[in-house]
């Protein structure tokens, strides 16, 4: 191989290993979205010491909405507003509102807390 074949190939893989990196750089600090948020939340207790009430999340299921009502960032905390429709097998709680904080550890955002500002369930009434 000639020398000028061996620096064209040496570039080459510099340019593969730098595209790369910025590709898992970018993946690890990536805000999350709705879908990683509610399986975050999967084992959480989302709870309301004003109400004393409490939701355990089970499963994905139980989300018959959510939405993202606001989101504030600063530094290295990431606070979310959520409105949800929460339902399980017994219960629901219709309208319930929950701050989600996340805290960017080693390059990636992880849940730190979440907690009900509005939460009500109640019992579904069988048919």
């Amino acid at each position: 191989m000639n020398q000028k074949a061996y620096g064209f190939n040496r570039l080459m893989w510099m340019v593969v290993i730098i595209i790369v990196a910025v590709v898992m750089i970018s993946a690890c600090s990536r805000e999350p979205d709705i879908e990683q948020i509610k399986s975050d939340l999967i084992g959480q207790k989302i709870s309301s010491p004003l109400f004393r009430q409490y939701w355990y999340v089970e499963s994905l299921s139980e989300f018959k909405t959510f939405q993202i009502t606001n989101k504030t960032k600063q530094s290295d905390i990431l606070e979310f507003d959520v409105a949800i429709d929460l339902e399980g097998i017994r219960t629901k709680a219709p309208g319930t509102i929950a701050k989600v904080v996340y805290k960017k550890t080693d390059g990636k955002w992880k849940l730190a807390s979440v907690s009900a500002v509005s939460l009500k369930p109640t019992r579904k009434v069988s048919k």
